[in-house]
């Protein structure tokens, strides 16, 4: 028969015309929810590809700009005019190869320091180079006046800094012009691409390392981790949860509200004029998984009462199903919403508690993730009861009792996984609490980049390569500045000492300063003295001289401020394993300076290597604090929704041990807290109350409806098992795509929260549990006071 047949309109219409008041309502819910998440998803394609486009690193401006090594280190790039320095080599790079005569010509057009270039990278645009430097060129200009070192001894002052300890292999300084900076994804591969076809090796032999290098390369792999794993990992949650809810309706409403939020979270760092990053790329993925599992649990309460609903008799077919699943529908969102409004808000004060971390991008994303997952909720709540209704679900009205086998041998298996004895599960969780307790003394952070790639990735290979065949790779500076009455001699005297004395401290394998490129002073009053201290002068107050082109002096007066270069070992070739920890050496750099320096002048420590220390310090308190503020108020919470001080510190127990387990692992392990797994603690901390407070409320209403409290506990169990174990599987498992990233950050992002979903998954299914069946079940719920008789 055709579907236009006018009989099949008249029936549909029919249909409508008997729908309940509930169940028209929901359809209208369901169309203008439905109409509302296509308007939205125009802005989250477009706006967040546009916000993806926007993806810059930059660690060292991720702290924030009120703090004072930030301003610190901002006053001493614009005094001595230093930019992003990018150290260049490749094997058969040595001072006086022909490779790298070629590569100087090639260069000499990209440097703004030769004139006008005759073949940019960019033929449109200024010079990518201020200036570049390499070992053979900086080794004739010490043979030459004022120093006349023979080619052996003007050697033996680069090595470590440009020279090789073989004597022979060197590397080339570029320095990139600031204009480049928003460029740096075109402009470093091309200058790659360039040096490799001058030298006649392949790009691959080409190691470029330096801060430039490092947020290219963290760019190159954010973009990749967003194109190799966003569509897998949304795939893995429309089919679990396709497999889980056996309904397209309610599949097609959560998922399609989970994409339009995730788009809409990229969105918003765009509206704000943010800037996307490393830590952002996740962002996505956890908004979309979360409201994914608030879906399912509401689902959940649908299909258990839709399966025991029973026909209504003053109707017939269609009509009355709909009526009769509209019906179940309503009284699933009246059990369902509170408990999944009591637990996104959980999670958004987990989320919200990021904002403490005064790291930029951990703050942006507490507070867009929190933001978004309450919008993608209010969505869930329009929309969920048309999709239900409109989805069938199979009668199992006798689930609870002496029904179908499938349905027994599931409730005795979640009885023998979920209930224990007590006193086996508080052993066990007890121990397992103190050991990993122990391991968090030794829990440590890291923001080293190249810690962030595989250990073969290419990155990590150039660090390797340039530190055991040329030197340190990490940037650190002394700035040094000098009393009114201390003449320049006297200031260039003490600058060659304090140079000396810093080569022996360890770790620090090079060091260049203005001692490079003069002699040792003379004091006394000798004819060579004298003539030796006028060519020093001459030679510091020329503004041509490297000394000042380098950046290694800052003004032409008779007090100018000097600045001692460093570089510091930071991969597993070092001398020392420093596990990315500079605090001693800082100490040790800033004793030998003031003790050096004296009551001549003042000294400071600035540079890429204080940064990293100082961030991975602020790292760590802050996050500190995030987790002891989410703690303290989602307990607050708890007990107001108990209305019980100690039923909400007993409820909180199963939320924080899987927290305390995670992080304790990780300081028995050494595995370092980087970027990525900081944020889980917080995060993991919002989620795991998810679970506990719909297992709670399902125990609070069966013991309101005259339970003991074993029964109420196997009720609870009986009806919250399955969700919360879906939603566990569901999160874990599209998180864990991104596992698969060769990107450390988000690598240990996906298998953390993984491995906290999975234990915070136990801590409330038998932990929980456990709690509920004791004497602290009484403080869980108390049953209303009797009125007293008249």
């Amino acid at each position: 028969m055709n579907k236009h047949d006018p009989r099949i309109l008249n029936q549909s219409a029919q249909v409508l015309n008997q729908l309940s008041p509930t169940a028209s309502r929901y359809r209208h819910r369901l169309i203008i929810g439905g109409l509302a998440l296509m308007v939205l998803a125009v802005p989250a394609a477009i706006h967040s590809a546009a916000s993806i486009a926007t993806l810059r690193n930059i660690p060292a401006a991720w702290l924030p700009e009120s703090l004072p090594l930030r301003k610190d280190f901002a006053r001493f790039v614009i005094r001595f005019g230093i930019t992003d320095v990018v150290l260049v080599s490749w094997p058969g790079c040595e001072l006086d190869a022909p490779s790298l005569d070629r590569v100087r010509d090639y260069l000499r057009p990209q440097s703004a320091e030769w004139g006008n270039p005759s073949n940019p990278v960019n033929p449109s645009d200024r010079p990518p180079l201020d200036w570049f430097r390499d070992g053979g060129m900086i080794r004739d200009q010490l043979s030459g006046p004022p120093l006349r070192a023979s080619p052996h001894a003007a050697t033996q002052r680069l090595a470590g800094s440009l020279v090789g300890p073989d004597g022979h292999q060197t590397c080339i300084m570029l320095s990139l012009a600031m204009h480049t900076s928003p460029r740096h994804r075109e402009v470093i591969p091309e200058l790659r691409r360039g040096i490799a076809a001058a030298a006649g090796v392949s790009t691959h032999e080409v190691a470029m390392v330096g801060g430039p290098v490092d947020g290219t390369e963290v760019d190159a792999a954010a973009i990749e981790t967003i194109n190799q794993f966003s569509l897998p990992s949304s795939l893995v949650a429309v089919l679990l949860c396709w497999i889980f809810l056996r309904s397209v309706p309610m599949t097609g409403a959560v998922v399609g509200t989970a994409t339009v939020g995730q788009g809409l979270a990229l969105a918003v760092v765009y509206y704000a004029g943010l800037t996307m990053n490393a830590v952002l790329i996740v962002l996505p993925p956890l908004v979309f998984v979360l409201t994914v599992s608030a879906g399912i649990h509401l689902c959940n309460y649908y299909l258990d009462l839709a399966g025991q609903a029973p026909d209504d008799p003053s109707r017939d077919g269609e009509t009355s199903d709909v009526n009769r699943r509209a019906q179940c529908a309503s009284e699933a969102m009246k059990r369902g919403v509170r408990p999944c409004i009591f637990a996104t808000l959980t999670t958004v004060v987990g989320l919200s508690s990021l904002a403490l971390v005064r790291l930029q991008p951990v703050w942006v994303f507490g507070l867009v993730g929190a933001g978004s997952i309450v919008a993608t909720l209010a969505m869930l709540i329009l929309i969920l009861p048309g999709a239900m209704m409109y989805s069938k679900a199979k009668r199992t009205s006798k689930r609870f009792g002496s029904g179908r086998e499938s349905w027994r041998l599931r409730d005795r298996g979640w009885e023998r996984i979920a209930l224990p004895p007590p006193w086996l599960v508080f052993s066990v969780f007890a121990t397992s609490s103190i050991i990993a307790s122990i391991g968090l003394t030794d829990l440590r952070t890291s923001v080293s980049v190249p810690a962030m790639f595989a250990s073969d990735s290419d990155l990590r290979t150039s660090y390797r390569w340039f530190e055991k065949n040329i030197g340190a790779t990490l940037s650190g500076d002394v700035i040094i500045d000098f009393n009114d009455d201390v003449e320049l001699p006297d200031q260039y005297e003490a600058i060659a000492r304090l140079h000396g004395k810093l080569r022996q401290i360890e770790n620090i394998g090079g060091v260049l300063s203005a001692a490079n490129f003069l002699p040792a002073p003379m004091n006394g009053g000798s004819m060579a003295a004298v003539i030796r201290r006028s060519a020093i002068t001459s030679t510091l107050k020329d503004p041509t001289s490297p000394i000042q082109a380098m950046g290694f002096l800052s003004g032409s007066g008779p007090n100018p401020t000097w600045r001692i270069a460093l570089r510091i070992f930071q991969t597993d070739v070092a001398p020392k394993d420093n596990n990315g920890d500079f605090g001693e050496m800082i100490q040790a750099i800033e004793e030998t300076a003031d003790k050096t320096v004296g009551t001549l002048g003042t000294a400071s420590v600035t540079g890429h290597f204080v940064i990293v220390e100082q961030t991975q310090r602020l790292l760590l308190g802050d996050l500190f604090k995030s987790f002891l503020a989410a703690l303290v108020i989602i307990a607050v919470l708890m007990m107001a929704y108990l209305r019980s001080v100690l039923g909400g510190l007993i409820a909180m127990i199963p939320n924080i041990v899987p927290t305390l387990l995670l992080f304790g692992w990780m300081g028995h392990t050494g595995t370092p807290l980087d970027i990525g797994s900081v944020m889980t603690a917080s995060v993991a901390l919002g989620i795991a109350v998810d679970d506990t407070v719909h297992l709670l409320a399902r125990f609070r209403s069966q013991r309101a409806a005259g339970k003991n409290r074993h029964d109420a506990t196997v009720g609870a169990v009986r009806h919250c098992g399955w969700a919360m174990l879906q939603t566990t599987v569901v999160c874990g498992l599209a998180l864990m795509v991104y596992g698969l990233s060769r990107f450390i950050p988000t690598q240990r992002f996906a298998m953390f929260m993984l491995a906290l979903l999975a234990v915070a998954f136990v801590g409330a299914a038998v932990l929980l549990p456990a709690l509920m069946r004791t004497g602290f079940g009484k403080t869980l719920w108390r049953a209303p006071a009797e009125p007293a008789s008249r």
